[in-house]
């Protein structure tokens, strides 16, 4: 799935945010969601705040996605979903995704 997929689907909208985030020698990172559908502190604080934090470590046994997944699970409800129909619904009912490279995207509510 792709950015430009997300936009096709959705539109243009004003409301309709995608982020990427930098992580230190990992996957590239995607936030979809709807701006006033979603919880922005949650995001910033428990999402974007674990992500940012991630530091690369070549004799890690963890793959960057179980890092996330671990972390994640932590501080909110997370899904794997591997259906871009499903994605589009989710990001319009205000729940955020998150895309990353091994990961197909994970649902955050």
């Amino acid at each position: 799935m792709t950015e430009k997929q997300l936009f096709d689907t959705i539109g243009k909208s004003s409301d309709f945010i995608v982020k990427k985030l930098p992580v230190d020698k990992g996957p590239s990172v995607l936030i979809a969601c709807m701006e006033g559908l979603s919880d922005k502190d949650l995001m910033d604080r428990d999402i974007v705040a674990h992500i940012m934090s991630y530091r690369y470590d070549p004799n890690a046994r963890r793959q960057f996605s179980d890092y996330l997944k671990d972390k994640l699970i932590s501080t909110c409800s997370t899904k794997e979903i591997n259906d871009f129909g499903e994605v589009v619904v989710f990001i319009l009912s205000g729940d955020a995704i998150l895309f990353t490279d091994g990961l197909t995207s994970l649902n955050l509510f």
